[in-house]
């Protein structure tokens, strides 16, 4: 049987520390073919150099790794940046704080989501770092999503897969947004055809609960949905990217 053949599209910016580990992961899959693309937007830290020293040091010979840096800091702008640089029939959404479990991840992932006839999958989440606070926080962001199967899909671009066709009919993902961009192109997409949540799980970091407070981060995240659910997508910033921003230059 021949290996499928994925894009892998990750947006990047300042993310150094974290991003080593997912591409480290992803050079080591097995049974499938990666054409791996990271977006940078004009990082200010090593992001760079550590990209170009995993791929240096890649010995798959069915994994490529490359790096392309944009001007625009616009997840979206760099998501579609990706996609219209890379040629696979299968495109696998990842944020660079993402790390794959194992090396059969990929291929069990593709198998599975052939095996739904769903248009576009998300799976479940589990922490990297230990804390029953933020593995609360995932378990009720789990239980949310299978409520909102039932009303419109909702699920983090921290990884989405989806086919090419299913993309490029609903135009990618929309630039105008700055928040909720990912649950947009759920919701698309899955107008479609179905949208489903993965048995298996990937690892993230809780970085956004440790760095920002539980609590607060609970809260903005709860404001954003409401402000979404109340006037339409949002455009306006509700104090996320100020926050994000804050964080990165500390």
């Amino acid at each position: 049987m021949p290996m499928p053949a994925v894009s892998v599209i990750v947006p990047a910016l300042n993310e150094e520390h974290y991003l080593p580990n997912l591409l480290r992961s992803l050079c080591g899959q097995c049974d499938v073919r990666l054409e791996v693309v990271v977006v940078d937007g004009r990082s200010e830290d090593r992001t760079r150099e550590v990209t170009e020293v995993v791929a240096d040091a890649n010995t798959n010979d069915a994994v490529s790794l490359r790096i392309h840096t944009v001007s625009v800091r616009n997840v979206s702008y760099q998501r579609n940046y990706g996609v219209a640089r890379s040629t696979s029939p299968l495109l696998l959404f990842l944020d660079a704080d993402v790390v794959l479990p194992h090396p059969h991840w990929v291929r069990m992932t593709v198998d599975r989501f052939g095996r739904t006839g769903a248009r576009i999958v998300t799976c479940r989440f589990k922490l990297i770092e230990r804390s029953i606070p933020a593995e609360l926080a995932y378990g009720f962001l789990y239980l949310f999503q299978q409520v909102m199967r039932y009303i419109t899909p909702y699920a983090m671009g921290a990884m989405l897969l989806t086919t090419r066709r299913a993309y490029d009919r609903v135009g990618g993902f929309d630039e105008r947004l700055t928040l909720n961009e990912d649950a947009n192109f759920v919701k698309r997409v899955a107008r479609h055809g179905p949208f489903r949540i993965m048995g298996q799980h990937c690892l993230v970091s809780a970085r956004r609960f440790i760095d920002d407070g539980y609590l607060r981060t609970a809260l903005l995240y709860a404001r954003i949905f409401i402000n979404r659910t109340l006037h339409g997508e949002n455009t306006g910033d509700l104090g996320y990217w100020d926050r994000k921003c804050d964080r990165q230059e500390r």
